[in-house]
């Protein structure tokens, strides 16, 4: 009898371990899910030793904690396991060995038996949720193949969900949401199915969607950090700042805080414009001794002091981080746009280094339109002009939107009047007159050009004794402005001026009465105007 117990015992402690084991193994499925590696490492790392599907899991934590070596070592317990070895082909992506990746997962694939849905599905995940694999085709076929096989399972409709997104063509989109919709009458992951469908609608910028679909997110579990990080991305995209940062403290009360969480937070600080808090954030993690193992928090703390006018600090926080930037390819042509506002902010402050700094930002200028791939460069044409309207070397703003215009004939029509109006600005009014003649050629219906024309030749008689602008000046005024469009006060009141000082100077008293007469009807209070009239009325000219 006493033996009957102790193998009841036993079996019932058994059934209790092997309990608690499943259900930690579906907790730190659950953390990974939500990218708590912290919380999943700790759930994970004792079930791995004695089970291969935990210990697949544990290695995934693991590279999403981005230490790949571990993970290798990890997944190199279990070699036979067909888990193992999508984990081991992870690893190979990561290290740029997609032929070899791929081939394992072929393998596992080929081995798969006739109600064998798994090895499809885990092999789809390994190129879904890697960065760098390709073959996307095959990993959604190998989903489908999966969910022939087994249709009620809300994991593998997810991750065919994921694939179809990364593709990310309209017919794509549509048939992931379509997807995401099933895994959620399933049930069991609806807290990650409404996230994801909420991350389509934000990719495709339908804020109000994005917003309803992440709300249900969090009703669906109210542990899941991912609706508060994303809607702070939608709240800031949006303009709404305050939501923003309420939400991303939100994330951060929810996940487990490592240092990619709360450089996020730091992140969203940055972009909701809390810039001395961004720099707080980020000057803390780092002090922390987290900036050699995340580089990009000197990268953050430079935006954010850039943007807080601490260009000297900003330029050092810069040059720590791309010291600690292993790749060159991880310094984004945005690090160089920004590394060139730095020193260009800095040629302006700091007078005895402005030549050095000058030709840096003009170097790192360059670099970043030579490293952006969009067809369309426009924009980064127009940002570096703006760096360079913040120094107000309108020198520089004028070369590069002839630049823009040179490189895009059919660029806007403010980009070609931008390009001779800032050369006015500079003094060159060779330039200014070529630039404006060429925007009033393009867009002959536009009338500023036609004004700025003018101020040119005035430009060039300063005292007002020649006359050069006269004909300009009337041009403009008796060119009709567009439908819709009026004429500014103060420009009709400048060309008004002009062509009453030319009637002054040359003795032309009718003229200048009359065109002083105009300018106070514009401005009764214009004191110039005001005297030639009473000067000339002593003079019997009224």
């Amino acid at each position: 009898m006493r033996t009957f117990i102790t193998v009841l015992a036993a079996t019932a402690a058994s059934a209790v371990v092997y309990d608690v084991n499943a259900q930690s193994l579906e907790t730190g499925k659950k953390f990974l899910s939500y990218e708590r590696y912290s919380s999943a490492h700790a759930a994970l790392q004792p079930l791995s030793a004695s089970s291969p599907e935990a210990n697949y899991y544990f290695g995934l934590v693991q590279l999403g904690e981005g230490d790949v070596n571990a993970a290798k070592a990890s997944f190199a317990k279990f070699p036979k396991d067909f888990y193992n070895q999508a984990g081991t082909a992870r690893v190979l992506f990561a290290e740029g060995k997609g032929d070899e990746a791929f081939k394992m997962l072929q393998e596992i694939v080929d081995g798969a038996k006739k109600k064998d849905w798994e090895k499809y599905k885990v092999a789809a995940d390994a190129i879904t949720y890697s960065k760098t694999a390709t073959k996307l085709d095959e990993a959604v076929a190998w989903y489908k193949t999966a969910k022939e096989k087994k249709s009620d399972n809300a994991e593998l409709l997810i991750g065919l969900g994921d694939a179809l997104m990364r593709q990310n063509t309209g017919a794509s989109n549509g048939e992931a949401t379509q997807v995401f919709d099933e895994a959620i009458k399933i049930g069991g992951s609806n807290s990650l199915a409404y996230a994801r469908k909420g991350l389509l609608w934000l990719n495709a910028r339908q804020y109000k969607e994005a917003l309803e679909s992440y709300s249900q997110a969090k009703d669906a579990d109210k542990e899941n950090p991912l609706p508060y990080g994303d809607l702070a991305e939608v709240y800031y995209r949006s303009g709404k700042y305050e939501l923003a940062k309420q939400n991303i403290e939100e994330y951060l009360k929810l996940s487990d805080k490592t240092t990619l969480d709360q450089l996020r937070y730091g992140n969203i600080l940055y972009l909701t414009q809390n810039y001395k808090e961004a720099t707080a954030k980020y000057k803390e993690l780092i002090a922390q001794g987290q900036g050699e193992k995340t580089p990009t928090l000197y990268r953050g703390l430079a935006y954010a002091q850039y943007q807080d006018n601490n260009y000297a600090e900003a330029l050092v926080s810069f040059d720590k981080y791309r010291s600690l930037v292993k790749d060159p390819k991880d310094f984004t042509y945005e690090d160089d746009l920004y590394y060139a506002y730095v020193n260009n902010a800095l040629s302006k402050s700091d007078e005895a280094n402005a030549a050095k700094y000058t030709a840096t930002a003009e170097e790192y200028y360059v670099k970043a339109l030579a490293k952006n791939t969009d067809e369309d460069k426009t924009a980064l044409y127009r940002k570096i002009a703006d760096g360079y309207k913040e120094t107000k070397n309108w020198a520089k703003v004028s070369e590069w939107y002839d630049k823009l215009v040179k490189a895009y004939p059919e660029a806007s029509p403010l980009d070609y009047f931008n390009a001779g109006y800032y050369a006015y600005f500079a003094k060159d009014l060779t330039k200014a007159k070529t630039g404006l003649e060429t925007f009033n050629a393009k867009y002959p219906e536009e009338n500023v050009g036609y004004f700025w024309l003018a101020r040119i030749a005035a430009a060039q008689d300063p005292e007002a004794k020649t006359g050069t602008a006269v004909e300009p000046f009337k041009a403009w005024l008796n060119k009709a402005p567009k439908a819709g469009e009026a004429r500014k006060k103060e420009d009709e009141i400048t060309a008004y001026e002009y062509l009453a000082l030319v009637s002054y100077n040359k003795n032309d008293g009718r003229g200048a009465v009359d065109y002083s007469k105009k300018i106070q009807a514009l401005d009764p209070e214009n004191k110039p105007s005001k005297q030639i009239i009473d000067y000339f009325a002593k003079k019997g000219i009224k």
